[in-house]
């Protein structure tokens, strides 16, 4: 089973943002970014599509999810501020190829602990983590889509 591992894509910038920062939306080239998702993991089964609650999160995967016909869960344990545990637990409960998407500081702390390694993620990028008996594991990148 395989887990498309997502940090949302661009937004608008924190410190310009007047409004609560669970709403923050997606920027223009953020968009982009969302839209090329699309296209960017076709090549993947995906038959669950989990974001954190935030706007930012679930715009970054909801042009995917309607392409696949697939709603857009929300899960508090993708939240920013969550930590590597939680999810990692949630991949492991997961029966089927999922996207997941959530924050940089989740995201890095998940592969801090999946690979014992300090990895940045660009924004819309993400990673292809293989969970079998032995659990989670880090395959490979996800480039993130141009958001030009």
């Amino acid at each position: 089973m395989a887990i498309l591992l997502l940090r949302h894509a661009k937004a608008g910038d924190r410190e310009e943002w007047t409004g609560d920062d669970h709403l923050r939306p997606l920027s223009k080239p953020g968009r982009r970014q969302a839209d090329g998702l699309v296209e960017s993991l076709r090549a993947f089964r995906v038959t669950c599509v989990l974001s954190s609650p935030s706007v930012r999160c679930v715009q970054t995967v909801d042009p995917l999810a309607k392409a696949r016909g697939l709603p857009v869960e929300v899960s508090e344990v993708l939240a920013e501020g969550g930590g590597a545990k939680a999810a990692i637990i949630l991949m492991r409960e997961l029966e089927d190829d999922a996207v997941l998407c959530t924050h940089g500081d989740v995201l890095w702390y998940v592969l801090q602990a999946l690979t014992k390694k300090q990895v940045d993620t660009p924004k819309g990028g993400g990673w292809v983590i293989e969970v079998g008996d032995r659990g989670p594991r880090v395959i490979r990148a996800i480039p993130a889509p141009s958001g030009e």
